[in-house]
């Protein structure tokens, strides 16, 4: 597995519309308890901050305004989490803490603890899409892309839509006869004019071509990807 540095892989571009420079994650409800998952379903699945431990303070957010002590927290954050104690032991943020119960460092516990959550597919630095055939394939195959805002995702679409192409030479060369955006332009069409999509017809609304509201494309998770996908693989992060 390739390695990566932790603070590179879970932060924001400089020139992202929202929180530009920021560490953040994105949260599907895998393996978390009920008391964290009630707020990830009402849409607040992204989340970002100046530090890690403000990250994982807005994730497992403290209950009912208690006030708990760091230690308390920490037991709390663990607690929080749908995983078997033996998993919870592998931790390298558990092995901190029991190394470090004297001087113990909040920011780089929660350094610790996003590397384990990342692996365990708790947090993810990209959100996930599934292209899917729905049996009226045109010759492509399901795959799956990523990205972290709209833009980002449509770019890993097109590569994606692209590189399967070139096994096909029919419709490779109707994909590389067109330019990115003009193909992309042409492949939203066809979901309205072929297939009735609900999509707006006079310009390209990137939020729902990338919805629930296109046949081909649905919601997928970091967990799914790792599991089923040849491509995209976990890496090694180093805090």
């Amino acid at each position: 597995m390739q390695k990566l540095f932790l603070k590179k892989l879970f932060k924001r571009s400089d020139d992202c519309d929202v929180a530009p420079g920021k560490y953040y994650f994105y949260v599907k409800g895998h393996a978390l308890e009920s008391n964290i998952c009630g707020y990830i379903s009402d849409g607040n699945d992204f989340f970002y901050s100046d530090t890690f431990y403000g990250l994982i303070k807005k994730l497992f957010q403290n209950p009912y305004n208690l006030n708990l002590g760091t230690w308390d927290y920490f037991y709390y954050v663990y607690e929080s989490l749908k995983l078997d104690p033996k998993q919870l032991k592998k931790f390298k943020s558990t092995k901190y803490l029991f190394n470090h119960v004297l001087n113990c460092d909040s920011e780089k516990w929660a350094q610790l603890l996003t590397i384990d959550l990342y692996n365990v597919d708790v947090v993810s630095p990209f959100i996930y899409k599934k292209f899917i055939v729905n049996g009226m394939s045109f010759g492509l195959e399901d795959f799956y892309f990523r990205g972290y805002n709209n833009d980002t995702l449509l770019n890993s679409f097109y590569y994606h839509i692209k590189k399967i192409s070139y096994y096909m030479p029919g419709y490779n060369m109707a994909v590389r006869r067109k330019s990115k955006r003009d193909f992309l332009n042409h492949f939203y069409n066809i979901c309205i004019d072929i297939f009735g999509m609900n999509l707006n017809p006079t310009e390209f609304d990137k939020e729902k071509f990338l919805s629930n509201e296109n046949l081909f494309i649905k919601e997928t998770t970091q967990f799914e990807v790792f599991q089923n996908s040849r491509y995209y693989k976990r890496r090694v992060l180093i805090a």
